[in-house]
């Protein structure tokens, strides 16, 4: 009798690599963000009004362009809500009020971020932080294009508002420099109320001007900067507003 063995040797397996990804949701409480899309659908006249669809925010103060603040969360005076355009400051030498005077059109995302959450902006911001950015030249440009610009003039049946806008842009990503011009003026009377009542000291005159330019001397390097400046002459003593800042940025 004869025992016959079998033997198998059973060949190493290797499991195919599972891979198990998440990616959290970040989202800072209190913070609400405007992108173009949003900021252009109301066809705003200010930033207070591109402001005015967010919930706990609204545009309040005088009829005037450069008369507008904006409320959050009962906050408004400059002391509570600061406002930045381009990392810049917003600040004004006469009344304490207003916001920019930049054309909305101009804008590429607004972040509001509501109440006292970071210290990195300093004095201004208990009641919140309103940070603006404008749009890239590459933004503005249409395909294919490395120069453009385009001009705005509205009227306003109240008090027979004014206003015209011109931007000039040049430059973009094959480029080596960006160029961003803008200026703008607005002129009215007095308006009216709703019981047709004559708005005393309501009219006035409003000139404004931007300045935007980028410099890219290597790949993955670039040295921006801004400046901005306005006036705006009120139907009031002593109602001249000015204002000028500018930031720079690497």
């Amino acid at each position: 009798m004869s025992l016959v063995h079998f033997s198998a040797k059973a060949e190493d397996q290797q499991l195919q690599t599972i891979k198990v990804q998440s990616t959290a949701i970040q989202k800072q409480p209190g913070v609400d963000r405007l992108g173009a899309e949003e900021i252009a659908r109301p066809q705003a006249r200010s930033l207070a009004e591109v402001l005015d669809v967010l919930p706990g925010v609204n545009a309040g103060g005088s009829p005037r362009p450069g008369g507008q603040v904006i409320n959050v969360w009962g906050y408004r005076s400059v002391e509570q809500v600061q406002v930045q355009l381009d990392g810049a400051t917003q600040v004004f030498s006469k009344y304490q009020q207003g916001t920019s005077f930049i054309e909305p059109e101009l804008l590429g995302k607004v972040d509001v971020i509501k109440g006292a959450q970071s210290a990195l902006y300093g004095n201004g911001g208990f009641g919140a932080v309103i940070r603006a950015e404008t749009k890239s030249v590459d933004e503005l440009l249409m395909p294919g294009q490395s120069v453009g610009g385009f001009a705005k003039i509205g009227r306003q049946s109240n008090g027979g508002q004014i206003s015209k806008s011109v931007a000039a842009y040049a430059g973009g990503g094959e480029h080596s420099a960006d160029i961003l011009a803008y200026i703008s003026q607005s002129r009215s009377g007095d308006g009216k109320t709703g019981d047709d009542l004559t708005y005393l000291f309501s009219g006035g005159k409003q000139k404004a001007g931007m300045l935007k330019l980028a410099f890219r001397p290597w790949a993955g390097h670039q040295l921006a900067g801004h400046g901005q400046a306005g006036v705006g002459d009120a139907h009031a003593l002593g109602g001249a507003q000015r204002a000028g800042r500018g930031a720079l940025q690497f």
